[in-house]
């Protein structure tokens, strides 16, 4: 299922002047969505010179890459499942960096030998990013554990970007991703199958921690894997805590000390 899922984005192209959409999802979203499909394409300075910008919508940034990973999915040790990309002002700046542009596309397609950041969010190049602040701060008591351990902080980065993958159901970026994937949104929109399946093949080889957060409707986890020491996650309406005094975290902790054996 892994290597189907990698097939599945390897078929996206990103082309410049076009909205980035896989191939499948435009066929279902010209059929199902159309409106989806009318967003103008645009750069870091068309989009700070239009409506969009610093508004509050919860429309999809279809200009920007879309993101189903972030990460190594066959050498990661976590696989941390969320719903959607979201979405802050510093996305078309960053994606103007053809540095950060290329990595972006280089773990797309899963290329990731020899890369120090795979999960490219933790990259201390792009510290000053919406994301990196996201999850450096969600990581931070990881981090802080790694680094009693003896490693120095950006060894600590490095550590969490190469054994932590991250796979989103929704792939593309949305301040608001619940109005977009309720009863009445994509569900069976071809990206979403191809993540859902992949969950399933990967709790059920069980090789792989695989931590949940509170999206267990759209991954239609009841029918990929019950609880146990290989799945985590927390109450149905919240998310998990990454402290290693909770389960997920200290689960977490555990595989990525395992990994560094």
């Amino acid at each position: 299922m892994t290597d189907d899922f990698i097939e599945f984005w390897r078929c996206f192209q990103a082309e410049p002047g076009l909205l980035n959409v896989h191939p499948d999802d435009r066929v279902w979203m010209e059929r199902h969505w159309p409106t989806a499909l009318a967003e103008p394409c645009r750069d870091w300075k068309s989009y700070r010179h239009s409506e969009r910008f610093g508004s509050r919508d919860t429309h999809m940034h279809l200009s920007l890459l879309p993101v189903p990973f972030w990460g190594d999915l066959r050498r990661a040790n976590v696989i941390v499942c969320l719903a959607n990309a979201g979405f802050d002002n510093t996305l078309y700046y960053l994606e103007s960096h053809p540095e950060f542009r290329e990595h972006h596309l280089r773990v797309l397609r899963q290329k990731c030998e020899g890369m120090d950041f795979p999960l490219i969010h933790l990259d201390p190049r792009f510290g000053w990013s919406g994301p990196f602040q996201w999850w450096e701060t969600r990581l931070r008591p990881i981090l802080t554990e790694l680094q009693l351990d003896g490693h120095s902080y950006l060894e600590a980065l490095r550590i969490l970007s190469q054994q932590v993958a991250v796979v989103q159901v929704f792939p593309y970026h949305s301040l608001d991703g619940s109005k977009l994937k309720g009863k009445s949104g994509p569900r069976r929109m071809p990206s979403v199958l191809a993540a859902q399946r992949y969950l399933a093949g990967v709790t059920q080889r069980g090789e792989q921690l695989v931590v949940l957060m509170r999206s267990h409707a759209d991954w239609l986890t009841d029918a990929c894997a019950a609880p146990g020491k290989n799945f985590v996650h927390g109450p149905r309406l919240q998310g998990v805590s990454f402290h290693p005094r909770f389960a997920a975290g200290a689960a977490m902790l555990e595989r990525i000390r395992n990994g560094l054996r």
